[in-house]
């Protein structure tokens, strides 16, 4: 299928499931299928068309050991981050012997059932399978060899979790999970990366037990369009959250995952209150407030806008309560985040300044609960400025330039549009003394250097006829050329 080579796989989905409809025991189209699936992280509906494959008697695959050794590679993969490991065990017997993939998911076998012999017994065999392949794309190009080093990555955290399980002491899991976070964050923000890396994780340390690095993943696969695994890794840390499993387990099972979905959906339909309470029954009541903040993301992402904004509101709310538990920077996103969508919501009642007014007092108090984020500052510079535009109503005006200021000033390389608003603001409206006041307190709070990608804009105004605006033009300028008197060379050349 063009779509799988494209990598559409919900596209080439749904052609391989319209191909097996006309043609129910062609072995192509299911494997087709079980490709797509694993690709989209959609590791339950694997599963279960693997162990339908697996026990067709219709589709011959006793008697073809290619196709045989193809659903075993596919139904290992479901069954690891299904945490099957029975099944998983299964088809890791029929996979092709001299393999990185065989040897992987053997040892994972072998480390869950305390087997650490053989267990390195296969790592070892994967690295030598892996050596001279690495060293041949290594000196071609570090992009080409990058998914080579993951698998090595996976290999060396499966002895990592060996030395863990046999020497607690030595190695004891605060600092192996530390040493992890920081080892994640410096690989690539992609989902597959991340999720190989995850789940040779999850041997010993649960979701659970590092919930900010399944929330980033959770971010990754939402970004992806893998929608259906962040909603399942999401709801299963809203169940973990109440009850977190021991360091070191192995999690809950597919079926108990799958069950406390099932019992989040019909507790999430119950739980709003009247008035945007809460009920007694809210799944989100004794939940972490960073998964809770997640998981509403999640709702707006998969449609359910109203939901989901009423749910931040009650959040961000409860946030800044005096009994809250919630920090300042996570209340601060939660305004942001509650601004932003009541933003998204106006688009067909634009002309109501009330409810612009709502948006900019949610996007006020993010910038309040966090000075210095340059997102908060941003957004809340930005509706003063359209709400500028749309009513032209002054009051919008000197905190639409405060906030470019502070954007500006915390933002340094991707402020560059930020300042060119901040120009159309100022030279428009620069006759007005509580505009100068706003623009020459920006003077001492944005670093020079900012000011050097707009100086031919500036000089054009050096003979402007506001008055306000010429004297703080030339008092930018003056500032300007002590500090980087070449930067205004090139550009008052060609103004004369």
């Amino acid at each position: 299928s063009w779509y799988e080579k494209l990598q559409r796989w919900s596209d080439a989905c749904a052609a391989y499931e319209r191909k097996q409809s006309e043609d129910p025991t062609n072995l192509t189209w299911r494997l087709g299928r079980m490709r797509c699936h694993r690709a989209l992280g959609d590791w339950e509906t694997l599963g279960e068309l693997a162990r339908e494959t697996w026990d067709s008697p219709t589709l011959g695959l006793h008697n073809d050991a290619t196709s045989r050794a193809e659903v075993a590679r596919l139904a290992a993969a479901a069954a690891w981050n299904l945490r099957q490991w029975g099944p998983m065990a299964t088809y890791s017997a029929s996979m092709p012997d001299g393999t990185v993939e065989t040897c992987l998911v053997r040892a994972v076998v072998s480390v869950h059932e305390g087997r650490f012999s053989a267990a390195q017994v296969c790592i070892d065999d994967a690295r030598r399978l892996l050596d001279s392949e690495f060293t041949a794309l290594v000196g071609e190009s570090y992009h080409r060899a990058y998914r080579i080093m993951i698998e090595v990555l996976q290999l060396a955290e499966l002895e990592e979790i060996i030395a863990h399980r046999q020497r607690p002491s030595d190695l004891p899991m605060p600092l192996l999970t530390r040493m992890w976070q920081e080892r994640i964050e410096a690989a690539q923000r992609d989902a597959d990366v991340w999720q190989a890396i995850l789940s040779v994780r999850y041997l010993a340390v649960p979701p659970a037990n590092d919930t900010r690095t399944w929330l980033k993943f959770c971010s990754l696969c939402r970004k992806a369009g893998r929608s259906s695994l962040s909603r399942k890794l999401l709801s299963q840390l809203l169940v973990d959250g109440r009850s977190s499993p021991a360091a070191g387990g192995d999690g809950g099972s597919a079926a108990s995952s799958l069950a406390a979905d099932a019992d989040l959906n019909v507790r999430l339909n119950l739980s709003m209150g009247l008035g945007g309470s809460r009920s007694a029954d809210d799944p989100f009541s004794r939940a972490r407030p960073e998964v809770a903040f997640a998981y509403f993301k999640q709702l707006w992402a998969d449609g359910s806008r109203y939901d989901a904004l009423e749910r931040m509101r009650v959040f961000a709310r409860e946030a800044v309560s005096p009994m809250s538990e919630v920090d300042l920077v996570l209340a601060a996103k939660a305004w942001l985040k509650l601004g932003e969508w009541q933003r998204a919501l106006l688009d067909n009642s634009l002309g109501d300044a009330a409810k612009m007014q709502v948006v900019v007092q949610s996007l006020q108090r993010a910038t309040e609960l966090n000075p210095t984020s340059y997102k908060a500052w941003h957004a809340w510079a930005m509706i003063n400025f359209e709400a500028v535009s749309l009513y032209q109503d002054f009051k919008y005006v000197v905190p639409s330039i405060a906030g470019f200021v502070r954007s500006i000033s915390l933002g340094r390389g991707q402020a560059l549009q930020d300042t060119l608003r901040l120009l159309t603001m100022w030279f428009k409206y620069g006759a007005s003394e509580a505009v100068d006041e706003a623009v020459s307190r920006g003077f001492q709070l944005i670093p020079v250097e900012m000011w050097l990608d707009v100086t031919p804009q500036i000089i054009a105004r050096i003979h402007t006829g506001i008055q306000r605006v010429r004297s703080s033009v030339h008092t930018l300028l003056n500032l300007v050329a002590k500090a980087h008197p070449q930067g205004l060379i090139y550009p008052l050349t060609v103004a004369s």
